[in-house]
C-alpha cells in the first residue's frame, strides 16, 4: 500500500492575522489586544491552533472572572504560554527539503 504525504504549510503572517480576526470577531477584545502582534508571536501555528488560542484566551478570562465580558492581552499571553505549535521550524524545513509542499 502506498501512502502520499500532503504537507500544508502553516499560514504566513498575513494569514495568521486574518485567522485571528475571524476567530475574534465575535469576541469583545480589550484595547490592549494587538492581533498583528499576536500573529507575529505565533509563527508555525496552524489555523486550528490559532482558533484554539482564541478559545483558550476566552476561557482564561472567564477563569479569572466568571462574569468577564472582555478578553485582554494578558489572557492571550497566558493562553499562548500554555500552547505550542505542532510543527517546528525543523519540521517545516524537513518537509520542504522533501519537496512535498
Amino acid at each position: 500500500m502506498k501512502f502520499k504525504v500532503l504537507f500544508v504549510q502553516p499560514p504566513d503572517l498575513e494569514g495568521r492575522y486574518e485567522i485571528l480576526r475571524v476567530h475574534t470577531r465575535n469576541m469583545r477584545i480589550g484595547d490592549d489586544v494587538d492581533p498583528k502582534r499576536i500573529a507575529k508571536d505565533t509563527e508555525h501555528f496552524t489555523g486550528a491552533e490559532l482558533e484554539g488560542l482564541c478559545r483558550e484566551a476566552g476561557i482564561v478570562a472567564l477563569r479569572e472572572d466568571i462574569s468577564a465580558t472582555v478578553v485582554c492581552n494578558r489572557h492571550f499571553r497566558t493562553a499562548k504560554d500554555s500552547l505550542k505549535p505542532a510543527l517546528t521550524k525543523a519540521d517545516v524545513d524537513s518537509y520542504l527539503a522533501f519537496g512535498v509542499a
